[in-house]
């Protein structure tokens, strides 16, 4: 009985020490499993963290290429703006240009009238001015027309007063020749006719010019007066 129960504890000692062992070898490959399944986590972690690393990664690309994508299109509407502006300058400056040129024109065009307006006032002026100087030579002119008109005309009257008064003394004269006794009627009558004629072309010849005929008529009467006039004596026959 005694060795039975060595036998006994031998064999539960061989079974303590078997489930000993094989305890572990559990717990041994217990523990590897958690050393796998921890290196596992520690792999998948790894690996969630690397991809969480590419994602925030190409999250920041992508915001990066974002904001170029938006600063570019800003930049593009700020150069499209800048073009325009450009554009619109350089319109307002052409429009600007031309208005320049039209106005350059039309100052040129004024400047051009008024100068020929200035050259014909200038013209017209300095033909005033002759006009003025012929007139005044005109004028001058005639003044002194007048005056040796009038001169003349006193010269003529003066002349022709005397000549009046030279001929009525002749008239008178031979009028008195003829009234004298024993002379002849048609003697007589001629004579009253030449002292007629006489006295009126007298009284007239200050108004005639100085070729008038009663100047050679009145010779032409004295003439005949002294031709056909003369005194006869008593006893005388036609």
């Amino acid at each position: 009985a005694l060795a039975e129960a060595e036998q006994q504890l031998e064999a539960a000692a061989r079974a303590r020490s078997e489930r000993d062992q094989a305890l572990a070898q559990a717990a041994a490959q217990r523990a590897q499993r958690d050393e796998e399944a921890v290196e596992q986590a520690r792999r998948r972690e790894e690996a969630q963290a690397s991809a969480a690393a590419a994602a925030r990664s190409r999250i920041d690309t992508a915001k990066r290429q974002i904001e170029q994508a938006k600063a570019l299109k800003v930049a593009e509407a700020r150069a499209a703006r800048a073009a325009e502006a450009a554009a619109a300058l350089a319109e307002r400056e052409r429009i600007a240009a031309q208005k320049r040129a039209a106005l350059e024109k039309r100052i040129a065009e004024k400047t051009r009238l008024r100068q020929q307006a200035e050259r014909r006032r200038a013209l017209s002026l300095q033909k005033t001015v002759e006009a003025e100087q012929e007139l005044a030579a005109s004028v001058e002119q005639r003044r002194r027309l007048e005056r040796d008109i009038m001169e003349s005309r006193d010269q003529r009257a003066a002349g022709a007063g005397a000549l009046r008064e030279l001929r009525r003394a002749r008239y008178v004269a031979l009028a008195k020749g003829l009234l004298q006794p024993a002379r002849s009627v048609p003697a007589i009558v001629v004579a009253a006719a030449a002292i007629a004629l006489g006295f009126g072309l007298g009284s007239r010849a200050p108004d005639m010019p100085s070729g008038d005929v009663s100047g050679p008529l009145l010779l032409k009467l004295d003439a005949s007066l002294s031709e056909g006039a003369q005194p006869r004596r008593v006893g005388d026959t036609d």
